[in-house]
């Protein structure tokens, strides 16, 4: 959220807080419900492996912070990050919502974007999940393989994912 590119995400998040809190909440609801789909499900590969839920909201989201916010009406990100109890949970649930729903722009060079979503090592915003991380670099091995792709460039994928992965 704070990359250049993420302007309109910033945007659209001040703007969830304006609206009030009830629909915000229809809207995470709507990200966390199960009728969310994965790109494998559409291929072959789905038999081959067992998933966990694969978007994972912030664990605690203070409401009554945002209710806060929606009382005071920020007029931009900055204001809204300097209301009490709107803290990383609040920030990574308005990303979410704001590019998942309205299609808002978050910076793919954002490092923020991929922080969290296997844990953290010091166990913020939850602890490592191991099973987790691990299926997820089976997942991403079995499509680079099934990938369409010459095969100098499948060895060249399959390098970069064996030198990210743990022995």
């Amino acid at each position: 959220m704070t990359s250049r590119d993420s302007e309109e995400s910033r945007k659209v998040a001040v703007d969830l807080i304006k609206d009030g809190t009830s629909k915000l909440k229809n809207d995470v609801l709507r990200l966390c419900s199960d009728s969310q789909k994965l790109l494998t499900q559409w291929m072959d590969l789905a038999p081959a492996i067992r998933y966990t839920p694969i978007l994972k909201m912030p664990r605690r989201i203070d409401w009554d912070a945002m209710k806060q916010a929606y009382e005071f009406q920020p007029t931009n990100f900055e204001e809204l990050l300097s209301i009490r109890g709107i803290g990383a949970g609040a920030v990574r649930a308005l990303a979410l919502v704001s590019q998942l729903i309205y299609g808002a722009k978050t910076s793919w060079q954002d490092p923020v974007k991929f922080s969290f979503a296997l844990g953290g090592k010091d166990g913020v915003p939850f602890p490592v999940d191991r099973a987790s991380y691990d299926q997820t670099i089976q997942s991403l091995g079995l499509l680079i393989e099934k990938a369409r792709l010459e095969e100098r460039e499948r060895y060249r994928a399959l390098m970069r994912l064996k030198r990210i992965a743990p022995a």
